[in-house]
């Protein structure tokens, strides 16, 4: 049976003000080319599917319309929970949609029941462990000996009767570590715990022949080749500026015969951080050529503030998200990595938008320090401090 594993797609999400969709839709095309040209007969994705418990329509629409088309097609499609997801959102119809083919596995119930599917080797057993953090696990369990995701996870397995003669298969979407050895993050990913208490042993998943892995934004593997964190569907911080996003090809035979190719996806725009001097990057033409389609961080080598830095970047790099100084520049205004439209806008030091320089502050701060997107209702609180305050403000 051929299998094709992507995880932590993050449909809709919006970096520096800017909407990834399109670059998203763009990744998504490439997937739906590879399954057509490589016959693959199910999908798995390792959770993430939207990055927000509440997606907008629009992200909802893209996923819709991408699974639809490949059910239609005879693709079975396997997806989990993340940690952005809203399990009551994703899980809606999922009894009714798993007749056609799409099975969603939205919250652990308190035991585990296997998909398995047939093929000339017999069956395949595919064990779904969506997103949830340990508090909720304990509850489920009513066992207050967990305490930790890794607890969690040892609890979940025990409810398991794994059959070690049968091909064995687990998508989950946690913080996976092999004892001893690293693995890398960015700066996109949520914190899931602090203290530790996130980390689950990847020594627990040693009786399963293949685990695929959601969370960490990186392809890569985790102590073993058949451990493997899919991996982000596109760039999603300059953290991230030198992934190669890819998609797995899971060829399983007989138990035992495992074959993995990796499918690389190729950026529409591509994340791409530059340091120089101000005044090189203005003047190199042929790196203004590679990267005038690309999202741009700048971090400027130079030890003097330059006036008006972004706007001037902006006429050779239209896409640029960041601006920063390599070092400490007195009253330097960006040093703090926020966004370059809003750091063009406090530049301009224009008061008659006051209270929209105040709402993107207050966006900004949202964005980078907690990864939320503020709604209209957020930003109608907001506005409504506002004024409470400037009318207090004039009445004193």
């Amino acid at each position: 049976m051929r299998f094709l594993l992507s995880g932590d797609w993050h449909l809709g999400k919006i970096i520096n003000q800017t909407s990834m969709l399109d670059e998203q839709m763009h990744a998504l095309k490439q997937i739906k080319a590879i399954i057509a040209a490589e016959h693959v007969d199910c999908l798995m994705v390792t959770g993430d599917i939207y990055d927000r418990a509440i997606p907008p329509k629009e992200a909802i629409e893209v996923f819709d319309s991408f699974v639809s088309e490949l059910v239609g097609d005879g693709v079975q499609i396997v997806l989990i929970a993340g940690n952005h997801d809203s399990q009551e959102r994703l899980a809606f119809g999922r009894t009714l949609l798993q007749r056609g083919g799409l099975h969603i596995a939205d919250k652990f119930r308190g035991h585990l029941k296997p998909l398995t599917l047939e093929d000339a080797h017999g069956p395949l057993h595919i064990y779904l462990i969506p997103f949830a953090p340990f508090q909720t696990i304990r509850t489920t369990l009513d066992d207050s000996d967990i305490t930790t995701y890794h607890r969690a996870y040892e609890k979940i397995l025990a409810t398991i009767p794994l059959d070690p003669k049968a091909r064995n298969l687990l998508m989950t979407h946690a913080f996976v570590r092999a004892q001893n050895a690293a693995v890398e993050s960015s700066d996109s990913e949520k914190t899931l715990a602090v203290g530790g208490i996130e980390i689950v042993d990847a020594a627990l998943f040693a009786p399963f022949d293949y685990v695929a892995l959601g969370h960490l934004h990186k392809p890569q593997t985790v102590g073993r080749d058949t451990c493997r964190y899919t991996g982000s569907l596109c760039k999603y911080s300059f953290s991230e500026a030198s992934h190669q996003k890819s998609v797995i090809r899971l060829d399983l035979g007989a138990k035992g015969h495992i074959e993995q190719t990796l499918h690389p996806l190729k950026p529409h725009r591509d994340f791409v951080v530059l340091k120089d001097t101000f005044a090189r990057l203005l003047s190199d033409t042929k790196r203004i050529e590679k990267h005038k389609n690309d999202y741009v961080k700048v971090v400027v080598t130079d030890h003097d503030e330059i006036s008006e830095p972004v706007p001037r970047l902006r006429q050779v790099f239209p896409h640029i998200m960041e601006f920063t100084y390599a070092e400490a520049v007195d009253t330097q205004m960006a040093e703090t990595m926020m966004s370059a439209v809003l750091a063009e806008r406090l530049q301009g030091g224009s008061s008659q938008d006051f209270e929209g320089v105040f709402l993107d502050l207050f966006e900004d701060f949202a964005d980078k320090t907690a990864d939320i997107t503020l709604t209209d209702a957020m930003r109608r609180i907001l506005t409504d401090a506002l004024d409470a305050v400037m009318k207090a403000g004039r009445n004193v």
